[in-house]
């Protein structure tokens, strides 16, 4: 572990055991998207194709600023360790249907599915920074949010990989 420290001398002592658990936040959640984004991706384009996207952009985007603005009103009601964990579950309580949807041929679950991603990304990792800079002070905000910048990084290799790798021997539905 001391290695790490000398790679990243900007994580003082007092901060460490902070730091190991959001960086692991940070790079879970990058790979788990990471992952998600590319079923979501593989089944939109080769259900509905790239002529679907443009569309499929516009209906995310109004979605996105739906879900953002329940966000805010939920985020004035409770503390960010409990919304993240809420929103967290939320993901995973809008993605088990849509998956099963997906897995049985349905039109319309690959456009709901990446426009669920792409919402997903927005609000959960802009909460995860929220949330990361409610654990450090401002000063150590801004030794250590370019570290988490590189564990999201990190994780999303990981999600490409591990992506590459399952779905070389499970459907892309079976990555949702």
């Amino acid at each position: 572990m001391e290695i790490l420290w000398r790679i990243v001398p900007a994580v003082r002592p007092a901060e460490r055991e902070r730091f190991l658990l959001f960086g692991a936040l940070h790079a879970a959640l990058a790979l788990a998207m990471t992952v998600g984004l590319t079923a979501a991706e593989s089944l939109f384009l080769s259900r509905l194709g790239a002529g679907a996207l443009p569309t499929t952009f516009v209906l995310a985007s109004v979605l996105t600023t739906a879900a953002s603005l329940l966000y805010a009103i939920r985020l004035g009601q409770a503390h960010n360790d409990r919304v993240f964990a809420e929103l967290l579950g939320i993901a995973a309580i809008l993605s088990a249907p849509l998956a099963v949807a997906a897995w049985r041929g349905s039109a319309s679950a690959p456009m709901a599915l990446l426009c669920l991603q792409i919402a997903a990304q927005a609000i959960l990792f802009n909460h995860l920074s929220e949330l990361t800079g409610d654990c450090f002070d401002r000063l150590a905000s801004k030794r250590v949010t370019p570290l988490f910048t590189a564990a999201l990084s990190l994780g999303a290799a990981a999600g490409g990989a591990l992506s590459v790798a399952l779905s070389r021997r499970l459907p892309a539905e079976a990555l949702v």
